[in-house]
Order: structure tokens, then C-alpha cells, then sequence
């Protein structure tokens, strides 16, 4: 290595002796011609050196920023040719969760929907009135009317797998935070936030509790303003509990897309695909448009009434539509009438053959198991909690009025004391001569049995009558 580095500066120095003599021959020279050319070409020089040098595109602000992307989320929007590619990878402590990859093809009212979980693979092309199902067990052909097209597509769209890789909550430039842009060589931007808002991140979480810390937030709007690729990084912290200890979960979201041109048709092998019927193939799977008008709860809605029989909707309908969409209804509002069939901060609705359940936590004064109530309530996406990343919907209380108390073994109403101390019991309905036998405390429940000249008959099985009297304005139904 040292005798070739010496030969190459040996030859180096000749060529620059080489040089030299060249310039100097130059140099000495008389030749008008060249001379001119000489001074042209020193003009030349000069006159370049002397032009501005290209300047760097400035970085957007947070406000030019926002307004690209608004305007690429739009415009996007529009598209009615695309292929969409989204990969969601979580990893616990250095374990993966899940890595699962969705493909989403669509041209004009013709789509393809492939599914990538694990070992397990699916995919759904529709193609006019035709649409085609592989999954693990076997490749099925069915013919569709139009409204089993419409039905059958949106199931499809929106099945859990299509729905754990949504990126829909970002569809907003109002939830990015620190947003910047800088131009790319190829004309395209690529915009960075440094956050999201506190209100995305509760939605990605689930759970308030959950901390979200952004790690990596990039979105890609190409030349022509489209919203072609987006990569969220992020780790979320739920904290020590009573219940389990703090978990920790990286997750990394990533979506590229690509506009025109594309096209959907029949798979290549369609012709080995077993043809079914429509109810054979969605066996067991209810059609949604057909649940929302049995139910009487359209999208378009913010807020719905359920277990009302005078509103004519079946309470079945609702039930399912719940069960099998929930994210269709969350965070909308709702206001349900139904019996209390449990109750332990947490209060479950009859509801055609299953139970809503509704979370008001610590309410002392709260509803009784047998109440018929109307309950105002928000219905939220939250995390199933120990030891787990799975998400559930449940109805938080914002308001309730109780229509009916349930009647008591004795045929009495319940009620509760409502005293900032203590209820006296008495034997009889007076305070002359009629010294207390015991006393209740505050949120005890009592059964009432009638209340004359506010005194309430309760019943009370350690007198010999078996009912005894406290001052009736110290009750409350709730």
C-alpha cells in the first residue's frame, strides 16, 4: 500500500509540472486569436461568478404547513382510483404483538381488500355484481344483487382487520402539533410534527390513563398535493395499577398510497374459485344496512334512543348492530331505557338477548338493581385493561333518571338516606315520648312502605312489627 501511494504522488507532482509548462508556453505566446479567446473565456468566468447562487426552498411554517395538508387531505378524498398500503407492527418489551399489513385497491365502484395477519391471509375483489373471498379455507365465487353488493362491501370494509390498521383519526391537520414542511428534489413535501393533540391521542389509547408519546410523525404530499405516504411512531404507557403492572407497547403505523391508473379485476385463477350463495358465504353475519333501519340508528345521527318501545325499533337490531360495529357509534351519544338487571358500579341493560353495560363509577346514591331508568351516556372505546392490548366499547354515565324503583320483597319502594349524619328509627310516627331505637347512616337503602304526614313506614325486621318509622324528608330515590 505505501510503494502504490508514493507512484501516485510521483505522478501526480508530473502532471502538475506538466501543467505548468503549459500554461507557461500559453502564456508567452502572441497570437491576437488567442489572446481574444483568452479574454473571453476570463469574461465568462467572471460573469458566472457573479451570478446569485441557488437558493435552498425555505422550510413552511406550522400555518403553511397545516394548509398543504388540509388541501392534500381534501384532494385526496376526491380520489376515486387508489392503492393503499398499510402495515401496523407492536412490539412489548422487545416481543412482537402484531404485524399485520393491509391492501387496499380501488377503482371507480370495483375494490380488492387483502388481509395479512400473522400466518393468516384474506382477500375480498369486488368486481361489478361478482366478488371473490380467499381465505384460509378455500377461494369462493359469489354472484351479488345490488343491495347484497352494498351490504356485503361495507362488512367487508369494515371488519376488525381493516379496522386495527384505520388511520382515519389523523384525517385532520387540526391534530398534528409542531407541524413543519420542507420541499423535496422531486417537488414533493415531506411534512414532520413534533405531537398530536391530546384528544387524538385519547382516541388512539383508548383510555385516559394510557400515556401516548409520539416518536416519529411524518406525512409525505407529493408534486401534485395528493397525501401519498405517512409513518407514525409511537409508545404507549399504561401505568402500574392495583390490577397489573405498568405495560409498555411500541407501535409504528405506516401508509403509502398511490393515485390513477389503477385498476381492479377478477383474480387471475377466478375460474378455480367454488361459486356460493350469498347467505353461505356471510353465514352468520347480519346485513348491516338491514340492522340500521331495524335498529332506527343511521350514521348520519349523533344521537340515538335505545329500549324505547314507543320509538318502534327492535331491540335485537340495536344489539347486534352494537356488538358487531361498535366503532360505527363511538363517541356519539345515547339514551337508554331499560331495567337494571346488575349493578356494582357498573350497571348492565336487558337488551334483546344480551346486556348493555354502562360505567358511572362510585355512586353511592346510585340506581338499584330492578330500576327502571333513562340513562344519558357516551359510548367509548376503552382498554380491556390487565394484561392486555385489546380494546372494548362501553357506555360511560353522563346522567340518569330513575322512571320506576323497584318494588321490594314487601311490595315497597326502595330509597336511600340522604342525611349528612344520621336517621333516626323510632317505633312509632312521632318524637313525643318515642325514643329512638337505632339509626341509619347516609346511602343506606331502605325499603318504604307508605309515608304519611312525612313519616315513612320501612320495614325493619328487629322490631316486633317488623316495620318502623323515620322522618320521610331524609329519603331520597336516588
Amino acid at each position: 500500500m505505501k510503494a502504490t501511494y508514493i507512484k501516485g504522488l510521483s505522478l501526480l507532482m508530473a502532471l502538475l509540472m506538466f501543467l505548468t509548462l503549459l500554461v507557461a508556453c500559453n502564456g508567452s505566446g502572441n497570437n491576437p486569436a488567442d489572446s481574444k479567446e483568452n479574454e473571453s473565456a476570463a469574461a465568462t468566468v467572471t460573469e458566472k461568478e457573479t451570478e446569485p447562487p441557488e437558493t435552498e426552498p425555505a422550510p413552511l411554517t406550522e400555518a403553511e404547513a397545516k394548509a398543504l395538508l388540509t388541501a392534500a387531505f381534501n384532494a385526496s378524498e376526491a380520489k376515486t382510483a387508489y392503492a393503499n398500503t398499510v402495515t401496523a407492527k407492536m412490539t412489548m418489551e422487545g416481543t412482537a404483538l402484531m404485524d399485520m399489513v393491509i391492501r387496499e385497491t380501488v377503482s371507480g365502484n370495483d375494490l380488492m381488500l387483502e388481509a395479512e395477519f400473522g400466518e393468516f391471509k384474506s382477500a375480498f375483489t369486488f368486481v361489478g355484481n361478482n366478488v371473490y373471498i380467499s381465505e384460509d379455507d378455500g377461494k369462493y365465487a359469489v354472484t351479488l344483487t345490488d343491495e347484497q353488493r352494498t351490504e356485503a362491501l361495507e362488512i367487508v370494509r369494515l371488519s376488525s382487520l381493516s379496522e386495527a390498521t384505520d388511520t382515519s383519526f389523523l384525517s385532520s391537520a387540526d391534530v398534528f402539533v409542531g407541524l413543519s414542511g420542507e420541499k423535496q428534489a422531486d417537488g414533493s413535501t415531506l411534512l414532520t410534527a413534533t405531537d398530536l393533540n391530546d384528544e387524538t391521542k385519547i382516541l388512539m389509547s383508548g383510555d385516559e390513563s394510557m400515556v401516548v408519546t409520539i416518536k416519529t410523525c411524518k406525512l409525505t404530499v407529493n408534486a401534485d398535493g395528493l397525501l401519498t405516504g405517512l409513518v407514525l411512531a409511537y409508545n404507549l404507557t399504561l401505568p402500574e395499577t392495583d390490577f397489573s403492572a405498568a405495560m409498555s407497547m411500541d407501535a409504528e403505523i405506516a401508509q403509502t398510497t398511490v393515485y390513477d391508473g389503477v385498476t381492479v379485476s377478477a383474480p387471475a385463477d377466478a375460474d378455480t374459485y367454488v361459486q356460493e350463495s350469498y347467505e353461505a358465504v356471510f353465514e352468520g353475519t347480519v346485513p348491516l344496512n338491514s340492522l340500521m333501519a331495524a335498529a332506527k340508528m343511521p350514521l348520519d345521527s349523533e344521537s340515538y334512543t335505545i329500549g324505547d318501545a314507543e320509538s318502534g325499533a327492535d331491540p335485537q337490531a340495536q344489539m347486534d348492530l352494537l356488538m358487531q360495529f361498535p366503532h360505527l357509534y363511538a363517541d356519539k351519544s345515547f339514551t337508554i331505557r331499560g331495567t337494571v338487571v346488575e349493578e356494582d358500579d357498573l350497571l348492565y341493560f336487558a337488551l334483546g338477548d344480551g346486556y348493555l353495560m354502562l360505567d358511572y363509577g362510585e355512586d353511592v346514591l346510585g340506581p338499584l338493581v330492578g330500576d327502571v331508568i333513562t340513562v344519558n351516556a357516551k359510548f367509548e372505546k376503552v382498554l380491556n385493561g390487565e394484561d392486555t392490548d385489546f380494546f372494548s366499547y362501553c357506555f360511560y354515565f353522563e346522567s340518569y333518571e330513575i322512571v320506576e324503583r323497584a318494588k321490594g320483597p314487601n311490595g315497597g319502594t326502595y330509597m336511600f338516606v340522604d342525611v349528612n349524619s344520621s336517621l333516626n328509627v323510632r317505633p312509632a310516627p312521632t318524637t313525643a315520648g318515642n325514643s329512638p331505637i337505632t339509626s341509619l347512616l347516609r346511602g343506606e337503602i331502605v325499603e318504604v312502605l307508605e309515608i304519611v304526614d312525612g313519616w315513612a313506614k320501612i320495614v325493619f325486621e328487629d322490631a316486633e312489627s317488623g316495620y318502623a318509622y323515620v322522618s320521610a324528608q331524609y329519603l331520597s330515590e336516588s
